[in-house]
Protein backbone atom coordinates (compact mmCIF):
# COMPACT_ATOMS: atom_id res chain seq x y z
CA UNK A 1 0.00 0.00 0.00
CA UNK A 2 2.82 2.51 0.70
CA UNK A 3 4.36 1.92 -2.40
CA UNK A 4 1.03 2.72 -4.35
CA UNK A 5 0.76 5.89 -2.57
CA UNK A 6 4.29 6.91 -2.44
CA UNK A 7 4.71 6.10 -6.25
CA UNK A 8 1.87 7.31 -6.95
CA UNK A 9 3.04 8.42 -10.93
CA UNK A 10 3.44 4.79 -11.71
CA UNK A 11 -0.29 4.26 -11.44
CA UNK A 12 -1.63 7.10 -12.86
CA UNK A 13 -5.54 6.40 -14.44
CA UNK A 14 -5.69 5.97 -17.94
CA UNK A 15 -6.35 8.87 -20.25
CA UNK A 16 -10.06 7.23 -21.13
CA UNK A 17 -10.41 7.48 -16.98
CA UNK A 18 -9.45 10.94 -16.75
CA UNK A 19 -11.66 12.05 -19.40
CA UNK A 20 -14.69 10.30 -18.23
CA UNK A 21 -14.34 11.59 -14.78
CA UNK A 22 -13.43 14.93 -16.24
CA UNK A 23 -16.56 14.91 -18.78
CA UNK A 24 -18.97 13.77 -15.71
CA UNK A 25 -17.60 15.80 -12.50
CA UNK A 26 -15.15 18.63 -14.18
CA UNK A 27 -11.38 18.85 -13.78
CA UNK A 28 -10.95 18.62 -10.43
CA UNK A 29 -9.22 15.95 -7.88
CA UNK A 30 -10.53 12.67 -8.90
CA UNK A 31 -9.84 13.60 -12.86
CA UNK A 32 -6.38 14.77 -12.49
CA UNK A 33 -2.85 13.30 -12.41
CA UNK A 34 0.58 14.66 -11.42
CA UNK A 35 1.56 18.02 -10.17
CA UNK A 36 -1.99 19.11 -10.77
CA UNK A 37 -3.38 16.35 -8.41
CA UNK A 38 -0.74 17.19 -6.17
CA UNK A 39 -1.82 20.83 -6.12
CA UNK A 40 -5.08 20.04 -5.24
CA UNK A 41 -4.13 17.10 -2.57
CA UNK A 42 -2.51 19.91 -1.07
CA UNK A 43 -5.19 22.09 -0.62
CA UNK A 44 -7.23 19.32 0.75
CA UNK A 45 -5.10 17.88 3.04
CA UNK A 46 -6.24 19.84 6.39
CA UNK A 47 -9.85 18.67 5.89
CA UNK A 48 -8.56 15.05 5.90
CA UNK A 49 -5.98 15.36 8.91
CA UNK A 50 -7.25 12.67 11.97
CA UNK A 51 -7.97 15.08 13.80
CA UNK A 52 -10.76 16.90 11.31
CA UNK A 53 -11.40 12.81 10.77
CA UNK A 54 -12.25 12.54 14.06
CA UNK A 55 -14.63 15.16 14.67
CA UNK A 56 -16.71 13.61 11.88
CA UNK A 57 -17.10 10.42 13.80
CA UNK A 58 -19.96 11.38 15.42
CA UNK A 59 -21.90 12.37 12.52
CA UNK A 60 -20.94 9.03 10.74
CA UNK A 61 -22.34 7.35 13.40
CA UNK A 62 -25.25 9.55 13.37
CA UNK A 63 -26.02 8.64 10.00
CA UNK A 64 -25.45 4.69 10.48
CA UNK A 65 -27.95 4.73 13.57
CA UNK A 66 -30.45 7.15 10.76
CA UNK A 67 -29.81 4.20 8.24
CA UNK A 68 -29.99 1.04 9.92
CA UNK A 69 -33.51 2.64 11.90
CA UNK A 70 -34.76 3.55 8.02
CA UNK A 71 -34.21 -0.43 6.91
CA UNK A 72 -36.17 -1.34 10.08
CA UNK A 73 -38.90 0.45 9.58
CA UNK A 74 -38.85 -0.78 5.98
CA UNK A 75 -38.93 -4.47 7.24
CA UNK A 76 -42.56 -5.99 7.53
CA UNK A 77 -41.33 -7.32 11.05
CA UNK A 78 -37.84 -8.00 12.73
CA UNK A 79 -37.79 -11.46 11.77
CA UNK A 80 -38.69 -11.00 8.16
CA UNK A 81 -36.36 -10.63 5.46
CA UNK A 82 -35.36 -7.43 3.33
CA UNK A 83 -34.40 -7.00 0.14
CA UNK A 84 -32.32 -3.48 0.06
CA UNK A 85 -30.23 -2.19 -3.02
CA UNK A 86 -27.31 -1.44 -0.62
CA UNK A 87 -25.66 0.91 -2.65
CA UNK A 88 -28.88 3.07 -3.28
CA UNK A 89 -29.02 3.23 0.55
CA UNK A 90 -25.11 3.82 1.10
CA UNK A 91 -25.23 6.83 -1.14
CA UNK A 92 -28.14 8.61 0.17
CA UNK A 93 -25.95 8.15 3.86
CA UNK A 94 -22.98 9.59 2.00
CA UNK A 95 -24.79 12.44 0.80
CA UNK A 96 -25.67 13.45 3.58
CA UNK A 97 -22.50 12.85 5.73
CA UNK A 98 -21.05 15.02 2.78
CA UNK A 99 -23.64 18.21 3.13
CA UNK A 100 -22.89 18.13 6.70
CA UNK A 101 -19.34 17.52 7.22
CA UNK A 102 -18.13 19.81 3.96
CA UNK A 103 -21.29 22.59 3.60
CA UNK A 104 -23.07 22.17 6.82
CA UNK A 105 -25.81 21.58 4.56
CA UNK A 106 -28.85 18.90 5.41
CA UNK A 107 -29.89 17.32 2.50
CA UNK A 108 -31.86 14.67 4.43
CA UNK A 109 -31.26 12.15 1.59
CA UNK A 110 -32.13 9.22 3.99
CA UNK A 111 -35.06 10.73 4.65
CA UNK A 112 -36.49 11.73 1.38
CA UNK A 113 -35.82 11.95 -2.15
CA UNK A 114 -36.72 15.28 -3.36
CA UNK A 115 -33.71 17.86 -2.57
CA UNK A 116 -32.88 19.62 -6.19
CA UNK A 117 -29.07 18.67 -5.41
CA UNK A 118 -29.42 14.93 -4.53
CA UNK A 119 -31.65 14.66 -7.56
CA UNK A 120 -29.35 16.17 -9.83
CA UNK A 121 -26.41 14.14 -8.45
CA UNK A 122 -28.11 10.94 -9.29
CA UNK A 123 -29.43 11.36 -12.57
CA UNK A 124 -25.50 12.46 -13.40
CA UNK A 125 -24.71 9.17 -12.50
CA UNK A 126 -27.41 7.17 -13.05
CA UNK A 127 -27.24 7.95 -16.98
CA UNK A 128 -23.67 7.48 -17.17
CA UNK A 129 -23.21 4.12 -15.03
CA UNK A 130 -26.86 2.69 -15.74
CA UNK A 131 -27.01 4.23 -19.29
CA UNK A 132 -24.42 1.88 -20.93
CA UNK A 133 -22.13 3.15 -23.15
CA UNK A 134 -23.40 4.25 -26.62
CA UNK A 135 -20.99 4.16 -29.67
CA UNK A 136 -20.81 7.40 -29.28
CA UNK A 137 -19.92 8.10 -26.20
CA UNK A 138 -17.45 5.45 -26.57
CA UNK A 139 -16.32 7.23 -29.83
CA UNK A 140 -16.03 10.86 -28.01
CA UNK A 141 -13.39 9.35 -25.69
CA UNK A 142 -11.39 8.56 -28.35
CA UNK A 143 -12.40 11.60 -31.01
CA UNK A 144 -13.22 14.38 -28.41
CA UNK A 145 -13.93 16.49 -31.56
CA UNK A 146 -17.16 14.38 -31.42
CA UNK A 147 -18.48 15.90 -28.79
CA UNK A 148 -19.05 19.26 -30.47
CA UNK A 149 -20.46 17.90 -33.87
CA UNK A 150 -22.89 15.00 -32.93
Amino acid sequence: MSHVLNDASLYEKPWQSQRLINGLIGPGLLSSEGSRHRMHRKILNPAFSNQSMRSHAPLVMSKARELRQRWLDMAPSPEAGLKLDIVHWMTRATFDIIGLAGFDYSLNALEKEDNELYLAYKAMFDSSINGGASLRSLAALVFPILDRIW
